[in-house]
């Protein structure tokens, strides 16, 4: 008789870096699986937090147990499985136990048997896990405050202390004593700024200006930055300054989080308010009175862009950077539009190869290629369908597991159906009804948790039959207008292309004749078009477009 096959599940959150906690439950698991005759066949080692359903690792572990490939599921403790409890159980009582499959419990010491104590056990356990990260997210949280408020004995505004100090502020003490004392000179061209603004009414660019003329020296100056030095003020600088809440007493901490080397903004309900009025250096009316009047400015006067784009920050090159778009100036005529590969401004890149491609001529193809579609409603929706099966079959596992969920509500209203029809025929009494009933509605809380969970992820990645239905209306009323010789809008043009999520890919291709450059089109991720912007050496091929004036300007330095 073969030994049962077995999978361990080892999880860890995703914010912790210390790799002996996956490996310590490991070792258990294994040493669990050799005292009781186990083959180990997966291992699986899970960074991710045990809130979400929808998880690499355990994704794979559930598609085996629904396969029935595996006949053991080990795990270390009820909380590593999920944190949630609904989550835990759904996966015990929906998944696990109707495959056949067992689950094992380090810390129980012993499998978990349906229709026993043992589930009542899990389920307390998944309950104590929930509620332990629930205090932990508190503790933490309670605990940050109080070091930011100097509640630990030192100063409450050494806030900040791995970052520049902002303008109008000084850093004094190293480390745990950093603190933050107010700069006078600086504060004084703070509170000018926002008596121009606020009070004289003094545009942005108009107060940059004045205070070049005044010769009062930019933040880049007065801070010594190494980089980014400029001798004048931008109007992105007295913007910054104006939005800043710290001039008004306000500071806040626990905004950024590093994920896979990146600095991330978290939710602004995760940041942590830290008042300091001893920091104040603009009073709370004439901050308001600013940001109103910055809040009305983008509501009432956001001017529309100088240069249009079609294909404004939906294609990429094959290097693979984005393609960036820059317009060159000519006197008293049209602007000459480009656009090219933005490792040209990247002074980390290797300079691209790839050509700069007048922004018109691009356009124009593009749009012809999208009129032609247009013009096929069957083509559109037989490539939206394609796109909508492409997505679903990305998402099957969701799919998947929102019928299971369905189905599992289902089946509990069947249930509560017959066990009513028992009640009444007095087979069973009505304390046992109302006990099956608390056991049915408690799965359906369950399945509906992990039902909405799904149903949010497919929603967003895709495509409804009623939104296809929509999208081919519209498209169906712009070819009539097309037809009737009525010209579309670029703000319509571009929500075209916004709505069939129209991307590109750009590549140089070598050929007989030399090389073209070319431009690969996609609806969502289904192929579209193949377009050939300009060709490079003999052969009929388009007239490439001058080399922009502005090119000799653009940083262009190799890695």
């Amino acid at each position: 008789m073969r030994p049962k096959r077995a999978a361990l599940y080892a999880r860890t959150s995703e914010d912790k870096d210390d790799d002996y906690i996956i490996t310590s439950q490991i070792v258990a698991m294994k040493q669990y699986a050799e005292q009781h005759g186990f083959e180990i066949a997966h291992v699986f080692r899970e960074e991710f937090t045990g809130t979400k359903l929808d998880r690499p690792e355990l994704s794979r572990l559930r598609k085996l147990i629904r396969d029935r490939k595996i006949d053991v599921v080990i795990i270390y403790r009820a909380d590593r499985l999920a944190r949630k409890q609904h989550i835990a159980g759904f996966i015990l009582e929906e998944e696990i136990f109707p495959s056949g499959v067992e689950l094992h419990v380090v810390t129980f010491g012993g499998r978990i048997r349906p229709g026993t104590r043992d589930v009542l056990i899990f389920n307390i356990e998944a309950a104590i896990g929930q509620d332990e990260r629930d205090v932990i997210v508190e503790r933490t949280q309670r605990g940050k405050r109080t070091k930011l408020l100097g509640g630990d004995g030192h100063p409450a505004a050494w806030i900040g202390y791995g970052e520049h100090a902002k303008y109008g502020y000084e850093k004094r003490g190293k480390r745990r004593n950093t603190h933050h004392v107010i700069v006078e000179e600086e504060a004084k061209v703070v509170r000018h700024i926002y008596d121009l603004f606020a009070n004289k009414r003094k545009g942005v660019w108009e107060i940059a200006r004045l205070l070049d003329a005044e010769g009062v020296p930019p933040p880049s100056i007065s801070k010594g930055f190494k980089r980014y030095r400029t001798h004048q003020w931008s109007d992105a600088t007295i913007y910054k300054i104006l939005r800043e809440h710290a001039y008004a007493g306000v500071w806040y901490a626990n905004k950024r989080q590093q994920v896979n080397g990146r600095t991330l903004t978290r939710p602004k309900e995760e940041w942590i308010r830290l008042d300091f009025p001893e920091l104040r250096i603009i009073d709370e009316k004439t901050f308001s009175k600013a940001q109103e009047i910055l809040a009305n400015g983008r509501r009432n006067r956001a001017h529309p862009p100088t240069n249009q784009y079609l294909m404004a920050r939906r294609m990429r090159c094959e290097c693979p950077y984005t393609i960036s778009v820059r317009a060159e100036s000519r006197p008293n005529r049209t602007p000459l539009t480009y656009y090219y590969c933005a490792s040209r401004t990247n002074y980390k890149a290797t300079a691209c190869p790839m050509p700069f491609m007048r922004g018109n001529i691009l356009d124009t193809k593009v749009w012809a290629c999208i009129t032609e579609l247009l013009e096929n409603p069957r083509a559109q929706l037989e490539g939206l369908r394609r796109v909508q099966q492409q997505q679903m079959e990305q998402n099957a596992d969701a799919i998947a597991h929102m019928k299971a969920a369905e189905n599992t509500i289902k089946e509990c209203e069947r249930l509560l159906s017959v066990y009513s029809d028992q009640e009444a025929e007095g087979l069973i009494s009505r304390a046992m009804l109302r006990k099956k009933k608390i056991e049915l509605d408690e799965r359906v809380a369950r399945a509906q948790a992990v039902y909405d969970e799904y149903a949010a992820l497919v929603d967003a990645k895709v495509l409804s039959n009623d939104e296809i239905g929509q999208l081919t209306h519209w498209l169906a009323e712009l070819r009539e207008q097309i037809e009737d010789g009525e010209p579309l809008e670029f703000e319509t043009r571009r929500a075209v292309i916004e709505a069939l999520n129209i991307t590109g890919k750009m590549k140089l291709e070598t050929t007989e004749d030399g090389s073209e450059q070319v431009l690969y089109l996609y609806i969502h991720t289904e192929y579209l078009a193949r377009i050939v912007l300009q060709g490079f050496g003999r052969g009929n091929h388009d007239v490439p477009p001058p080399r922009p004036a502005w090119e000799d300007s653009i940083t262009c330095q190799t890695g």
